[in-house]
């Protein structure tokens, strides 16, 4: 006689994310990113569920290029985010902001949920042999991970700003590292 009523359950969304126009789609494309950022936190604000951003750095790309080249660390920029791509969930959304910055668009996931997400895009990174070509030695090519919880109602801005104070303090700890931003407290925390 006592029973509680059950708790209404949300329907995960999806977004419809704008395109890539075929031309640039190698290129960094910091307007893609901005207008699906922006689609992004339409949709959290519009299902009133929780989505998150993940910043990702390719660590020391000036040493990478002193010592391989350009077009080396091109082609290992990229296979970083090829990594990143196969690790994402389908519905989430990569985009190249620079060539050794990408950001991942995570629609209708909770902040723990979006945490193990983005906790298996940097252990597939960290575990990902690079290599020059299929026959030569493995290469060291480390990234750094910074994840913002995304609430409804939250701007671009503070959604980027978010994201990228955990990105900074992973970069100054060191490779490989995952630090969130929770947005309930306001404080940043290290993933082990």
């Amino acid at each position: 006689e006592d029973a509680t009523p059950a708790r209404p359950t949300s329907k995960p969304f999806r977004v419809e994310w704008q395109p890539l126009t075929q031309e640039n789609s190698t290129e960094p494309d910091r307007t893609h990113f901005d207008s699906n950022l922006t689609r992004l936190l339409e949709a959290t604000a519009a299902n009133a569920q929780p989505s998150g951003l993940l910043l990702v750095r390719v660590d020391k790309s000036d040493q990478l290029h002193k010592r391989f080249g350009s077009s080396v660390v091109e082609r290992l920029q990229q296979r970083v985010a090829e990594v990143v791509r196969h690790a994402a969930r389908p519905e989430d959304l990569v985009c190249r902001l620079t060539s050794d910055n990408f950001a991942v668009l995570m629609p209708s996931v909770s902040p723990l949920a979006g945490i193990r997400a983005a906790e298996a895009i940097r252990s597939a990174v960290r575990q990902h042999p690079f290599r020059l070509d299929e026959s030569g030695p493995e290469l060291i090519v480390t990234a750094s991970f910074g994840y913002g919880v995304c609430l409804p109602g939250d701007s671009n801005t503070l959604t980027i700003d978010r994201a990228g104070e955990a990105l900074a303090k992973s970069q100054t700890v060191g490779r490989n590292q995952l630090h969130v931003h929770d947005a309930a407290q306001r404080q940043v925390t290290r993933v082990m």
